[in-house]
């Protein structure tokens, strides 16, 4: 970087006037420790990463974390990290800093130390679009699955985190589109048979079926939904700071929550597209295409094809194995 951004302990320090904010009973470095807390060790050491990265462009190059004035970091501040990042960094990785950024905020604004009004100005700070290089989306691995998951059991954002469980449990259960996985009522899953009906693309009502693994995690959801009496209506809702199910989810939400998810997991970034070519993937080497052209409810299997990711490295493999 040639120049750092105009933020030194000094300067944060004269844009606070006394008595003018919020009370703070709690410290940076209590935000810190609890924003720590929820994250995953794996997950840790790239958030940490990002927020030491942060500090070196905000002008603190030597200070522990815990000794950066994260509090006074306003939107302006955080517009201006996005931009020079921007420069030198890919969009997912971008991304991935301000997320980091934006969640040790969120940890200070729960702690007081961040009022109301500069909490929701941080939150329109956007960052631009990734394209999307290869055009296929990417096949997630069992593995990958699995750490979402582990991320969601070791969050102590309890309602979030069975809301991010049953998300995952539909995408990678069902291979439903995100548009499709919105709009999934509670009213028209069927548990017992592991099945659910939703329009789907061309305006169709059709039936569809989930995982075995996928079931526990909505049931398990469902039940924090009648906890707070909502039991009608959308299965994916937003969640609240304070743990409520508020409305429905946007197809953009979803996929906004996935990626966060996936930061918090430690993963490389997973797009719900990529849950539905996983799905296809996995039922093309199982069962066949024709077979996955109808559970993925495609007319053409020139469609089905496209949603094969079996890579050059499988296909080497599988030759090289026969010798005889």
């Amino acid at each position: 970087m040639n120049n750092v951004i105009a933020v030194s302990p000094t300067s944060l320090a004269l844009n606070v006037v006394p008595g003018d904010g919020p009370k703070r009973s709690y410290t940076v470095a209590q935000a810190l420790l609890a924003y720590q807390s929820r994250l995953m060790d794996s997950s840790w050491v790239t958030i940490r990463y990002a927020l030491a990265r942060a500090a070196s462009d905000l002008g603190f190059y030597d200070y522990d974390l815990a000794e950066v004035p994260w509090n006074q970091v306003d939107a302006p501040v955080l517009q201006e990290l996005v931009r020079r990042w921007s420069a030198d960094m890919a969009d997912s990785t971008v991304k991935l800093h301000v997320y980091a950024v934006r969640g040790l905020l969120r940890s200070c604004f729960t702690h007081g130390l961040i009022s109301h009004l500069d909490y929701l100005l941080l939150d329109e700070v956007k960052t631009k679009g990734g394209v999307n290089e290869v055009g296929r989306g990417q096949y997630v691995e069992d593995g990958s699955r699995r750490e979402l998951i582990a991320s969601c059991v070791n969050d102590d954002r309890k309602t979030l985190a069975a809301r991010d469980q049953a998300m995952i449990a539909l995408l990678f259960g069902s291979g439903i589109r995100r548009a499709e996985a919105v709009n999934v009522t509670i009213e028209n899953l069927d548990l017992a048979r592991g099945s659910f009906r939703v329009t789907v693309k061309g305006g169709r009502y059709v039936e569809k079926y989930l995982a075995g693994w996928a079931i526990k995690p909505l049931r398990e959801w469902l039940a924090v939904l009648a906890s707070q009496n909502q039991t009608t209506g959308p299965v994916l809702r937003r969640v609240s700071n304070g743990g409520r199910a508020l409305a429905d989810m946007k197809p953009n939400g979803l996929y906004v929550a996935l990626e966060k998810r996936s930061i918090l997991a430690g993963v490389p970034v997973i797009k719900p597209h990529d849950a539905r070519r996983t799905v296809a993937t996995n039922l093309i080497r199982a069962k066949g295409i024709s077979f996955a052209r109808i559970a993925l409810g495609h007319s053409s299997i020139t469609t089905t094809q496209r949603y094969d990711m079996t890579d050059s490295d499988e296909v080497r493999a599988h030759f090289m194995s026969q010798i005889s």
